[in-house]
């Protein structure tokens, strides 16, 4: 009786956890007033070689423009991440030079698009950046661009860094974004995995902006706390984004077209789904992967420690599934 009084007190206790810990809200920028200022001395993309960029977005407009914007005030020395075409791109502005990287594939943004977790991870190889973009876990595309020596000064999300063409709609992001974080490292596939839904590894996090608030212009930085960020305009706050589907362990369905039951389990996990599933793959709270194969339909855990662990579903058209196990 002690053990089973046990067990469910730290069943609840975690469900308790996981239910502080997920996303609510998320933010639309209406593509004309909205926008968030950050002004430091040391911008991430010229203070670390190595970087990752990562955030969720949606948008009805396949050329909703201006993501993220980082540099100087002017237009030749910054680098954007914006939409255009219905696909992403990151673009560098490096003196009169500049370097275009596209996602491949499906359109990200179009009438009735879906959330996409987006990843961007820079490596330095001797002053050029070798640069990997990532949708919902998967490598979509690779390029390169040299890196400025110039003194940037600022971030911007969902507009130009040049202060003239802010509040413009030929620039502003005109979508929702949610989860935004940026990283002074080169996270591994594995990280951007683990933590497109839940930052389990904090090394090297600068910003985490969750856009939780759910009212008002100001958000909240949770790796810098003594600053609080301002939102031009009235934005509206939106319900959450993909993630705060899958965050609950009670829920054996965690959206229609996926269910991995039962949850929780001591033997063996089984998976249904209305998409095709090319691959499985099973990592621990570390980010430490235990399981991967191709069998979709039932995986044998019953050699692995009891505790929290993140199943990843990667279907045969890009998209990404993660959610949490609990082995008992």
């Amino acid at each position: 009786m002690k053990k089973t009084k046990l067990y469910l007190i730290t069943l609840l206790t975690i469900s308790i956890s996981l239910a502080a810990t997920a996303q609510n809200k998320a933010i639309q920028f209406d593509g004309t007033n909205n926008h968030i200022n950050i002004a430091k001395t040391n911008t991430l993309i010229e203070s670390n070689p190595d970087y990752t960029i990562e955030f969720w977005v949606r948008s009805d407009d396949a050329s909703c423009d201006m993501i993220y914007c980082e540099g100087i005030n002017s237009n030749n020395d910054m680098i954007r991440i914006f939409g255009s075409g219905g696909k992403l791109h990151f673009r560098s502005y490096i003196g009169n030079a500049n370097t275009q990287i596209s996602s491949t594939g499906n359109n990200l943004f179009k009438e009735g698009g879906e959330w996409n977790h987006i990843a961007y991870v820079g490596k330095d190889d001797n002053g050029t950046t070798n640069l990997t973009l990532y949708i919902n876990g998967v490598e979509n595309n690779t390029g390169s661009y040299t890196r400025s020596t110039e003194d940037w000064d600022r971030y911007t999300i969902g507009a130009l860094t040049r202060t003239s063409n802010q509040g413009s709609e030929s620039y502003n992001f005109n979508g929702e974004l949610d989860e935004f974080r940026m990283w002074s490292r080169a996270l591994e596939a594995s990280e951007i995995t683990t933590n497109m839904c839940v930052t389990t590894n904090t090394t090297g996090l600068v910003h985490y902006i969750r856009f939780n608030e759910g009212s008002g212009t100001t958000v909240s930085d949770e790796v810098d706390t003594n600053v609080n960020h301002t939102v031009s305009g009235t934005p509206v706050w939106v319900d959450k984004s993909d993630c705060d589907t899958v965050t609950g362990l009670e829920k054996e369905v965690s959206v229609n077209e996926f269910s991995v039951y039962p949850n929780p389990t001591q033997n063996t996990l089984r998976i249904q789904s209305t998409r095709s599933i090319a691959r499985v793959t099973l990592r621990n709270l570390s980010g430490q992967e235990v399981h991967s194969s191709s069998n979709t339909s039932a995986i044998d855990v019953s050699q692995l420690s009891q505790g929290m662990y993140f199943i990843s579903l990667s279907c045969t058209d890009g998209h990404m599934h993660t959610q949490k196990v609990m082995i008992k």
